[in-house]
């Protein structure tokens, strides 16, 4: 049986210094008088092995396990006590055979003879203190320090240690309270306390996993989130990586454009020094035409006034004359014309009245010849008027021909004159037009060679301008280049980033798969409360549920649990007077629920012959 052989305290409550108490085999009890630290060996080991809290040490505080005298000195403190165990008839239990000592932690190895537990309480000046385990030297926390108490059969919440009043407690309590006490030095407790600790576990296990399924979830929406921001930065890359190639292009395209204008504006200002020689030269040979032409206007001028102001006005003179001439010849034409019209008249009248004359001169040949020579009379002075009448027109008409001859005449002259004046003064009008297109196109020339001369300037700062804007389109655009391996380098990173996170989500994944996989298992072993208290009620004719009794290969298993759903987790029963006992059961227990199925009551075909089959082998 292991028991403690040694007990040292080291400024630990009344024991000042450091002090081994020895437990040799036959020690059975520790006497003394009051107040001389009997009850501070077991305090020392309660606090040694961490089964009691300092209440339970008959302290307020931690601190307070410290020699007083020592802490009156109001400097760093320390205290230490170490149990020493006898594991001479100690032998491992057989469920724990196949396990392997944990890579941290001390373990207590078969065939150990001897085990020692340490624990160290620290104290510093301003009142803060701390507290350490160690067994066999290894450094350790109070849970694995417990774990390996419990392979020895000592337990925290255990009966190992029976303090004052206890054996009064353990005498007055009941039959089933005293029967817990026995299983538990029996070690019937320590496998209550394992199922417990399981189930803690267990509870862990799904709290974890519920967490974890929070953790999975958030991890799923933030990799929705990032899918997103990705799809939306590929996005955002390719439109700025389009952006950025239509402005090179764009700037590519004006810069061209500015060199084509470039040579354009050289080849214009050629061509203008080309037409402004030509222009000059132009100028030039115009200048002397207009020389020449003033020269000969000035000559022209110079006949005119040659001719002379005298001879002019004479011209005028007699045209003016032969003009009232004219008038004055027609005005005589329009009286002559009278004069013949009624001449005329005179004559048809005489000719009537001859006529006249000659009937009345037949009629009087009848009768006497007096009246006949008085006719014949009167006709010879009716003819000699007419004959006067005859000249008098004659020499009217003379006189008309003569005054038609010289009015032709002068009017001949006239033209003549008219037609000698018109070229001059057609000629001298074209000169002077001529001179003044001359004067306009020669000042539209030097205007024109002005604006040529500042065209140049405003080309040469254009090419100037030019220029620096394809230097400051060189500099931007090495400047895009240097944004544009930024942007690579922030892409390439995000990349880098979502790899990490897809990496650390299929980790989790795996996890919360281990975690399903062991929820399972557990589940499965240990069955629902409901179906454990079937089972350890004794009912005769209950198999278990449907997902124990099936059997099916591993790479079907996940689609006959999608298929089979809650059916799972069914009873399979004899008929249904079990089920109907099972039932009862559970309704005076308070249970729960869970659905049976009577094989009396189960019919199935031909399909439903290999599950029939998995019943019976289950």
């Amino acid at each position: 049986m292991v028991h403690i052989n040694q007990v040292e305290l080291h400024q630990f409550k009344s024991f000042g210094g450091s002090i081994a108490i020895p437990l040799e085999p036959g020690f059975t009890v520790v006497t003394g008088p009051n107040g001389s630290g009997k009850s501070n060996i077991l305090d020392g080991v309660l606090f040694c092995l961490g089964l009691a809290s300092s209440r339970g040490m008959r302290a307020e505080r931690l601190p307070d396990l410290i020699n007083s005298a020592l802490q009156r000195q109001g400097k760093a403190s320390e205290t230490s006590v170490t149990v020493r165990f006898d594991l001479g008839d100690w032998a491992p239990d057989e469920a724990e055979q196949g396990l392997e000592a944990p890579a941290e932690g001390p373990w207590i190895r078969p065939g150990q003879r001897q085990w020692s537990v340490t624990r160290r309480l620290r104290v510093a000046p301003g009142g803060t203190y701390s507290s350490s385990f160690s067994a066999d030297g290894v450094p350790c926390n109070l849970q694995q320090l417990q774990t390996q108490l419990r392979r020895l059969r000592i337990d925290p919440e255990g009966s190992n240690v029976v303090m004052q009043g206890d054996v009064t407690r353990i005498v007055s309590m009941s039959a089933r309270d005293r029967r817990g006490i026995i299983d538990e030095l029996a070690g019937v407790a320590l496998f209550d306390s394992r199922i417990e600790q399981t189930r803690a576990k267990l509870d862990e296990v799904q709290e974890r996993q519920d967490r974890c399924r929070i953790v999975e979830q958030e991890l799923l929406a933030g990799r929705q989130r990032l899918e997103r921001d990705c799809a939306r930065a590929r996005a955002y890359q390719e439109i700025r990586g389009q952006l950025h190639a239509g402005r090179a292009q764009e700037q590519v395209l004006a810069f061209e454009a500015g060199k084509a204008a470039l040579t354009a504006l050289e080849q214009r200002l050629d061509h203008l020094a080309r037409r402004d020689s030509e222009e000059g030269d132009a100028i030039a040979a115009a200048q002397s035409a207009v020389g020449l032409r003033a020269a000969e206007l000035e000559t022209l001028q110079a006949e005119v006034k040659a001719l002379g102001e005298d001879q002019l006005l004479a011209v005028q003179r007699d045209l003016a004359g032969l003009a009232a001439e004219e008038r004055e010849r027609e005005r005589q034409a329009e009286r002559q014309r009278e004069q013949a019209g009624s001449l005329q008249r005179q004559r048809e009248e005489l000719g009537q009245r001859q006529s006249t004359l000659q009937r009345e001169r037949q009629e009087l040949q009848a009768g006497n010849d007096g009246d006949l020579g008085a006719a014949e009379q009167r006709c010879r002075e009716a003819e000699a008027a007419v004959e006067l009448s005859r000249r008098r027109l004659g020499e009217v008409a003379d006189r008309s021909g003569s005054w038609i001859e010289a009015r032709r005449q002068r009017d001949q002259h006239r033209q003549e004159l008219l037609a000698r004046l018109s070229p001059l003064e057609a000629e001298a009008s074209q000169l002077q037009e001529r001179l003044r297109q001359a004067g306009e196109r020669r000042g539209e020339l030097e205007t024109e060679l002005a604006q040529e001369a500042g065209g140049s300037g405003e080309a040469l700062r254009r090419l100037e301008s030019l220029r620096s804007e394809e230097r400051t389109l060189l500099d931007h655009l090495a400047g895009r280049e240097a944004g544009v391996r930024e942007a690579a380098e922030a892409l390439a990173l995000q990349q880098r980033t979502r790899s990490r996170l897809e990496q650390e989500q299929s980790g989790l994944e795996r996890e919360i798969a281990r975690h399903d996989s062991r929820r399972e298992t557990l589940q499965e072993s240990r069955g629902t409360g409901a179906l454990r208290l079937l089972l350890e009620s004794g009912l005769e004719g209950i198999h278990g549920p449907v997902a124990q009794l099936g059997e099916v290969e591993e790479r079907h298993r996940l689609a006959l649990e999608v298929a089979a759903g809650a059916r799972l987790g069914q009873v399979v029963v004899d008929d249904d007077r079990i089920a109907a006992r099972a039932i009862e059961l559970l309704k005076s227990r308070r249970a729960g629920r869970l659905t049976f199925l009577p094989l009396n009551r189960i019919r199935g075909g031909g399909s439903g012959g290999a599950g029939a089959a998995a019943l019976q082998r289950g």
